[in-house]
């Protein structure tokens, strides 16, 4: 089962580097020694199907054979422990993921790159690789990746959302502002909307403005901690106890 599993990561890789051939060969190697490897059989349907192959017609029929005698028992993280990788935009972008909340973001980068690679430009994929490449401050390449996005649907707020946020981090407020009031025309959340606009009055400078915002909305939305935050982080600058006093309170009472 281990060589099965080892014959199979190795078609994995083949097929990043473009491959394909010496792909199949592994994973029907991998059947070869282990026909129980779903791994393998997976796979070589997704590349037969992706490709056009004349065997596909054949491997979908023993997937459907598999399926129906023995009703699918693994998740793609499971099948990854016990029969090697399966070459799945939703199994890399899981991967991503992980990474990413274990410490080793640019980990998580290759791997959510390659679920977008693979799922022909997925949105949430890619939405999630253009916030990864914002959280390490790469902001070129996540500016590209939300404009990506907005090439293809051009009222995705996401999108919309995080060149806003690139915009903020390069200090281009007009910019910003207008991919908030294009927010506006979308009907997105007005919290949120008004949460990046106190920012951008905190980041020109106008600190006692910014914490007038955040007052108002902590009354409209009391239970959200990113606004909080915000607040305390203001009120620390204008050393305004009264508010940090306000945001400690939350702090200590709040579920997070």
């Amino acid at each position: 089962a281990q060589v099965a599993k080892v014959a199979n990561n190795v078609g994995v890789l083949l097929e990043d580097h473009n491959r394909s051939d010496d792909a199949q060969s592994a994973y029907r190697q991998a059947r070869l020694v282990d026909p129980r490897n779903i791994s393998a059989l997976l796979n070589l349907h997704n590349l037969t199907r992706r490709e056009k192959r004349p065997e596909f017609a054949a491997v979908d029929q023993e997937l459907k054979d598999l399926i129906k005698k023995s009703p699918p028992k693994y998740s793609l993280w499971s099948l990854a422990t016990v029969f090697g990788y399966v070459r799945s935009p939703e199994y890399f972008a899981g991967r991503g993921w992980a990474w990413a909340m274990s410490g080793k973001p640019n980990l998580g980068i290759f791997e959510l790159q390659r679920a977008v690679r693979l799922s022909g430009g997925h949105s949430q994929a890619q939405q999630a690789l253009g916030s990864l490449f914002l959280s390490q401050q790469r902001t070129g390449e996540s500016e590209q990746t939300f404009r990506d996005l907005l090439v293809k649907n051009p009222e995705n707020r996401v999108a919309i959302l995080g060149l806003a946020r690139v915009a903020l981090l390069k200090r281009n407020f007009e910019a910003a502002e207008g991919y908030l009031a294009r927010l506006e025309e979308l009907k997105s959340d007005a919290g949120v909307i008004a949460q990046y606009r106190a920012m951008m009055a905190a980041q020109r400078g106008d600190n006692a403005g910014a914490l007038k915002l955040l007052q108002k909305l902590v009354t409209d939305y009391p239970d959200r901690t990113q606004i909080w935050a915000a607040l305390a982080a203001v009120a620390l600058d204008l050393n305004d106890t009264k508010a940090l006093d306000a945001a400690r309170f939350f702090f200590g009472t709040a579920t997070v």
